[in-house]
């Protein structure tokens, strides 16, 4: 068998038998930090003009906009779904695929397992080939071209793959769907969208929209030249290396690369003892840190964008009031203490730690007072890395207060070291996708019910 061959039937037979137990627990946690994601986005401009956008331009009734409840096509609700998961830079990411397979990969299982009435253990071991798949392709992407695109480039491919895999289509069907959604894929150049922010953000919407779109076309028999993923080395370790182990969840709503300083500046109130720092007692900020975090914006904030995208005015919030969280990306933009402490914010590029970057990410912020006293932090990492002990009491800290008791209705306990959440079920990962857009009287199915018949 080729490695062209072995791929193709990953995709296609991977079974829920063959998953590890602990890959089995990662992709549980996924979809309930999904949830997180998309519910707490739903305030945002950008989740309802993606939704709007959908419902005009997509019509039908095979699949749900999370947004609201909304029937359309499934790209249409790949788009609208993929759009609010990421609406928020809340959502997964990993460090080598510098980028967000979860936001991608979610939304098209999603949409293709409500068109076509697939049951759970389908949808997860879909979701399973999408990072799998999505993970290799951004990797293989990043050597192969000189410019650093968009998750949405790459993520064409992993939300492919699960469609694929849910529309069960055949090899040579499967390895059209990855040429289309390779071909057809977003060129969205991601340096740019960091330093000028936008709702365009990382592309994740036409990513999870063009995926599904190609893997609906290659149903049909429209056919397409083979990708460069697969002819690249798409199977390296496919069924014995998990991608999806490595992972990591966000504890603050803005860009990744902004939070090994938002944790050194955390560390630095907790040294100094102190709940938060005033302007007028500080000269200067200087946040040390790797090339691609330099890159983020740093104008005092206009929109949630110019906030999620943006390094000072994170580091800023935290100094300044010990937290960053929601607020300070939609209702708080421009505090005038905090930009007041925002100005006093110098950032500097450290070749060693870029050279560390992707595979390493740290950060340090050294404050100098107006009393004479400079305190740094040291090289921090952030919290949620893959091998950070406390990963899953990342995603349970972004739990609000209803979100836990809606889990307890589902007879979830939502504490830290809970046997129970810690072994959530195939039934149970429905419930964490969708429990804070059902609301709380709905019900968790059993194993066997379809999404189409839930919806």
């Amino acid at each position: 068998m080729t490695p062209i061959d072995r791929t193709l039937a990953f995709i296609g037979g991977l079974t829920w038998e063959d998953v590890p137990d602990s890959v089995r627990e990662r992709v549980a946690w996924l979809f309930l930090d999904a949830s997180v994601a998309a519910e707490q986005a739903r305030g945002l401009e950008a989740a309802r003009i993606a939704a709007d956008f959908a419902s005009a331009a997509y019509g039908g009734s095979a699949s749900t906009c999370l947004y609201d409840g909304r029937k359309v096509s499934a790209p249409g609700a790949a788009w609208a779904n993929g759009t609010l998961m990421n609406a928020l830079d809340f959502d997964d990411g990993h460090p080598l695929a510098k980028g967000h397979p979860g936001a991608v990969v979610i939304p098209a299982a999603l949409a293709v397992a409500e068109h076509v009435g697939a049951d759970l253990t389908e949808l997860v071991t879909a979701v399973v080939v999408g990072y799998e798949v999505g993970v290799r392709a951004a990797v293989q992407q990043h050597d192969r071209w000189p410019l650093f695109h968009s998750t949405g480039t790459w993520g064409t491919v992993a939300a492919a793959a699960a469609a694929a895999r849910l529309l069960g289509l055949d090899a040579a069907r499967t390895d059209s769907a990855l040429g289309l959604a390779e071909y057809h894929s977003p060129t969205d150049l991601i340096m740019r969208a960091v330093a000028a922010p936008s709702m365009a953000k990382d592309a994740m919407g036409w990513g999870a929209q063009a995926g599904v779109a190609a893997a609906l076309l290659a149903a049909e028999g429209f056919t397409a030249h083979r990708s460069e993923f697969l002819e690249g080395r798409a199977e390296d370790g496919l069924g014995s290396r998990w991608e999806i182990l490595d992972v990591y969840v966000k504890p603050f709503p803005c860009c990744r690369w902004a939070h090994p300083a938002l944790a050194a500046a955390r560390s630095l109130l907790t040294g100094l003892g102190v709940p938060g720092l005033r302007a007028e007692d500080v000269a200067r900020i200087e946040v040390r840190t790797f090339e691609a975090a330099a890159g983020l914006s740093r104008g005092v904030p206009r929109t949630s964008e110019e906030a999620q995208f943006n390094l000072p005015w994170p580091i800023a919030c935290m100094l300044a009031t010990g937290g960053f969280g929601l607020a300070d990306v939609t209702t708080g933009l421009g505090d005038p203490d905090v930009a007041a402490l925002m100005s006093r914010v110098e950032i500097v590029v450290d070749p060693a730690l870029t050279a560390r970057f992707p595979h390493v990410r740290r950060s340090e912020v050294t404050v100098t007072l107006t009393d004479g006293r400079t305190v740094a932090s040291g090289e921090t990492a952030a919290a949620g890395d893959a091998d950070d002990p406390g990963w899953t009491s990342v995603v349970l800290a972004k739990l609000s207060a209803a979100d836990r008791l809606r889990l307890v209705s589902r007879g979830l306990d939502p504490e830290p070291g809970s046997a129970a959440l810690g072994g959530l079920g195939l039934a149970d990962l429905r419930s964490a996708l969708t429990y804070p857009l059902r609301g709380p009287a709905a019900q968790t199915p059993d194993d066997k019910e379809t999404l189409h018949a839930h919806a």
